[in-house]
């Protein structure tokens, strides 16, 4: 049998009219059935416009679009069926309570009352919505909105959940809740496709990402291997006397050295070179400790961004 991603993207173009970019600009993108992955790219990236279209919230100039072998095209209602959308603002009525709004949209994809009770309640339990689940819905924390909105997103069964922030203004807590029902949803074989400018989030809960920048996808593989895309590894270097300027601005002139006080130094280390060649600029000067330091996702992400040739040229 052909294989068959959960959601496969193919030269998708979107320009908004008057805007003299494309938001979306030959984007391509494939992921697995059962993955739980992360789109990251800074504010106007592309990447809400890349879910809306999805979503078909929005539509494309161009390009083609498959969930699950169905085309998005020429079989939009069963995409539609096949997706849970949970988008960054919310938008349900606030003069409902939680029970009428994720009961509504179960009707609309053609279930009734009694065949949604069951999971209703799952959904409910889960997401800590009983208390309130009969309270006007404008009576709710930011934090029940948003598990709400999710409730609401998965009333039908979806296979694939698409998330566009769904914890920003949430508390720690909160958040830390949302990020164990959401990982007990993708082990039970919900694919997840997750948006966030929580980088810790993507590093936690996803296992593999996409970075989109000026509408274009600039990378697709695991977060692990995003991890070790850094050239080399990254070491703090402690120092037993302060570093003189001159030494400093030497240092920082080679490009891989950073100043963190005049007693802290951290510097990025090729792969073909030993700790010793490492530190051989610093000659002369008595060292107190070197230790590692794990690169976090965030400068991960932030370099390849600096090194978008469309970054570069706008």
């Amino acid at each position: 049998m052909p294989h068959t991603p959960a959601v496969l993207i193919s030269d998708i173009h979107k320009q908004y009219p008057g805007r003299p970019k494309k938001a979306v600009d030959s984007l391509s993108l494939a992921i697995e059935k059962g993955d739980f992955f992360g789109l990251l790219g800074p504010n106007g990236a592309g990447k809400s416009t890349t879910l809306n279209i999805l979503s078909q919230l929005l539509l494309k100039d161009k390009g083609q679009i498959s969930v699950l072998g169905w085309d998005l095209d020429t079989h939009p209602f069963e995409v539609k069926n096949l997706l849970g959308i949970v988008p960054q603002e919310i938008n349900f009525n606030l003069f409902e309570t939680p029970y009428q709004i994720v009961m509504q949209q179960g009707g609309y994809y053609g279930y009734r009352r009694s065949e949604l009770k069951e999971t209703l309640n799952h959904l409910f339990d889960r997401l800590d919505l009983h208390p309130h689940a009969h309270r006007p819905s404008r009576t709710l924390s930011g934090g029940m909105k948003r598990r709400l909105m999710v409730a609401r997103g998965l009333i039908h069964r979806p296979s694939i959940l698409i998330l566009d922030e769904p914890t920003a203004g949430v508390d720690v807590q909160l958040r830390h809740e949302m990020w164990d029902f959401l990982r007990k949803l993708n082990e039970q074989g919900t694919t997840i496709i997750l948006t966030s400018h929580y980088l810790e989030e993507i590093e936690l809960l996803c296992r593999h990402v996409g970075i989109i920048d000026k509408g274009t996808l600039l990378c697709q593989t695991s977060t692990q291997a995003l991890m070790k895309q850094v050239d080399g590894e990254c070491y703090e270097i402690g120092l037993q006397k302060p570093l003189e300027k001159e030494t400093q601005q030497s240092l920082k002139d080679l490009g891989h050295w950073s100043i963190l006080d005049e007693h802290t130094l951290q510097v990025s280390k090729s792969c073909h070179e030993d700790i010793q060649t490492m530190l051989t600029p610093l000659a002369g000067h008595a060292i107190a400790s070197v230790k590692p330091v794990t690169q976090r996702l965030e400068e991960v992400f932030l370099s390849i961004i600096k090194n978008n040739p469309a970054e570069k040229n706008s």
